[in-house]
């Protein structure tokens, strides 16, 4: 009896360390912030700052602190003052690559008032692109794009087609900003579909999100999903690279306004997980 007890727990032992070496080898990259320390995370830095504090700016405007709302270990605080630009943790340019598949999880936190207005609402909690370098509006280059809009008017798009998490100026609500290339015109010009999506959303509580991402070049393949504390709010087939682009640009997170003088905003994130093709929704679920 006992020796079959200690089979059955051996097996069960075996089975869970196989299970987490299997989990782990699916995760590209994992930031743990419990250590208090920077080392292995890539920070977005920025040209535009207003802070005299040197540590402020070697930290890219955000510090490892304390988590709030209840949650235990440590947490990324990004703070941004009215002249500063941005302050992201990175999944670096060339990471995702086009005809993979791959899985993204990470938690965030709004405090009540996190966004006190500038010249503009205009905040940045997640965001990607497919060219890191396209902000000019050059006749015969990937920059030279073009949007479709809801009502089917087409406008001129300065700059890579942002994919992006907003939330609202009050924290009660979120906006995705998702761009689906359709083709490319006679004269070159990259032609994308904007499709945009709202979920609710609660300030002073964690928020977990799961995003998938297919980069296939085949457009009935390529797919984007996202879930916020397991509810799945967007599932769209789009195609995010256009031709002869090989990868997505930086993947990041964090607080972005554009330009100085667009406000000041504090927020927090925490368990950022990268997980291959082979990785599943649990893998990098915070």
């Amino acid at each position: 009896m006992k020796s079959t007890f200690w089979l059955s727990f051996g097996c069960l032992f075996l089975l869970s360390l196989l299970g987490s070496k299997m989990k782990s080898a699916n995760l590209i990259k994992e930031y743990n912030f419990d250590q208090g320390n920077y080392q292995g995370i890539i920070r977005q830095y920025q040209d535009k700052t207003c802070s005299q504090n040197s540590l402020y700016i070697d930290n890219s405007l955000f510090q490892i602190v304390d988590a709030p709302g209840g949650r235990s270990g440590k947490a990324v605080k990004h703070h941004i003052l009215n002249c500063d630009e941005r302050s992201e943790l990175v999944i670096k340019h060339g990471t995702l690559k086009v005809d993979e598949e791959y899985w993204i999880g990470w938690s965030m936190y709004l405090p009540k008032n996190y966004n006190k207005p500038g010249k503009q609402s205009y905040t940045i909690t997640q965001q990607m692109g497919f060219n890191n370098t396209c902000w000019q509006n050059v006749k015969g280059t990937n920059c030279n794009n073009l949007i479709k809009k809801s009502d089917g008017s087409i406008t001129p798009k300065i700059g890579s087609p942002i994919n992006a998490l907003l939330p609202s100026v009050d924290g009660t609500n979120l906006q995705y900003d998702l761009y689906d290339y359709i083709k490319t015109d006679p004269e070159g010009r990259l032609i994308f579909e904007k499709k945009v999506f709202t979920m609710p959303a609660k300030p002073e509580q964690w928020q977990d999100f799961v995003m998938y991402l297919n980069l296939s070049s085949d457009p009935k393949q390529a797919r984007f999903k996202l879930w916020k504390n397991g509810q799945l709010y967007i599932d769209e087939r789009v195609r995010l690279l256009p031709p002869n682009v090989g990868s997505l640009g930086d993947w990041k997170i964090g607080a972005y306004n554009g330009e100085p003088g667009n406000g000041e905003r504090i927020l927090y994130t925490d368990a950022l997980k990268l997980g291959n093709k082979n990785a599943s929704f649990n893998d990098v679920s915070p």
